[in-house]
């Protein structure tokens, strides 16, 4: 829905349970919890959703895609405009040091 053509889900198994084209065995068991989507948004260029919030890696894939489909309804509804619901800490200046006294 937001134009991306290569996304990768990351979770956590052992390498035989991956076949050669880099997708799953049917009878891949997944290992633990945690989730990682990534892809590189057209506009706001690479992106990562971890998620490792609930008991079931399902779970927290159905977490990604409930925020994601959240991030695309604030650019539907008018609440943010040109993809800043992407940018996340982007916006954020670098530290600045500040003077020491003495």
């Amino acid at each position: 829905m937001i134009g991306v053509r290569d996304a990768i889900i990351e979770a956590d198994v052992t390498e035989n349970q991956i076949r050669n084209d880099g997708l799953l065995r049917s009878t891949a068991r997944i290992n633990g919890e945690r989730v990682r989507l990534s892809f590189v948004h057209p506009a706001a260029g690479p992106l990562q959703y971890p998620c490792d919030t609930y008991n079931d890696w399902r779970d927290n894939l159905r977490g990604i895609v409930k925020t994601l489909s959240a991030q695309r309804a604030m650019e539907r509804y008018g609440a943010v405009r040109q993809h800043q619901q992407y940018r996340g800490w982007a916006a954020l200046p670098s530290p600045v040091e500040l003077p020491t006294s003495g």
